[in-house]
C-alpha cells in the first residue's frame, strides 16, 4: 500500500468543512479508494479506520453538513470502513446507530434518484447494495436484539426506507455498475 493512500485515511478532513470543493474532493478520493480494496488488502490499513477515519465519516460537521454531496460520499465510506472491517464494527454502540441514522437518511433518496443515470443516485444504489451484500443491515438488528437504545427505531426505519422507496422502474437485482 502506498504512502499516499495510507496518507488520505490518515488526513484530518472535518477540518475541511468550511472548504466544501475540497472536502468533497477528499471524501470522493476516500471512496473510491476504500471500494477499491479487499478485506485482505485492508488488513493494514484497520487500525488507521478505526482510530481516523470511521471516527470522522460520523463527525458533526461531517454528517450535518449543509452539501447534500458531503453527506452522500461520507455515508458511501461509512458502509465501505463496515464492509472492510466485517465482521468487526469499528463504531461502539451509539455510533453504529449514528452511522445508520446516517445512512438511512441517504437511502431515503432512493424514491427521488433516477437508479444509475445520476451521480447522486448511483451513490444511492452503492449504498443499498454494499448493506444488502455484506449483510451489515442486520447489526442494527441484532443491537435492537441486544436492547441498545435507539437500535429498534435506526432497524425500523432502515427496513421501512427500503420498503417504502422501492419503485418498479428500479433495476433488477445485481444490474447497477459501480
Amino acid at each position: 500500500m502506498s504512502r499516499s493512500t495510507i496518507s488520505l485515511f490518515n488526513t484530518n478532513f472535518v477540518g475541511l468543512s468550511n472548504k466544501k470543493a475540497e472536502l468533497i474532493q477528499h471524501l470522493n478520493n476516500l471512496h473510491k479508494s476504500l471500494k477499491s480494496l479487499t478485506q485482505d488488502e485492508a488488513l493494514g490499513l484497520q487500525k488507521v479506520l478505526k482510530t481516523s477515519t470511521a471516527p470522522q465519516l460520523l463527525s458533526h460537521k461531517i454528517l450535518s453538513h449543509s452539501d447534500k454531496d458531503v453527506k452522500l460520499l461520507s455515508c458511501c465510506c461509512i458502509v465501505d470502513v463496515l464492509r472492510l472491517m466485517a465482521p468487526e464494527n469499528p463504531y461502539n454502540n451509539e455510533d453504529t446507530i449514528t452511522a445508520f441514522n446516517a445512512v438511512v437518511n441517504q437511502l431515503r433518496g432512493i424514491a427521488t434518484y433516477a437508479p444509475v443515470s445520476d451521480i447522486l443516485g448511483s451513490h444511492v444504489y452503492y449504498i443499498l447494495n454494499n448493506i444488502a451484500t455484506v449483510q451489515s443491515c442486520v447489526v442494527p438488528v441484532m443491537l435492537a436484539m441486544d436492547g441498545v437504545y435507539g437500535a429498534d427505531e435506526v432497524a425500523e426505519a432502515l427496513f421501512s426506507t427500503i420498503l417504502s422507496s422501492v419503485r418498479a422502474d428500479h433495476p433488477p437485482e445485481g444490474t447497477l455498475s459501480n
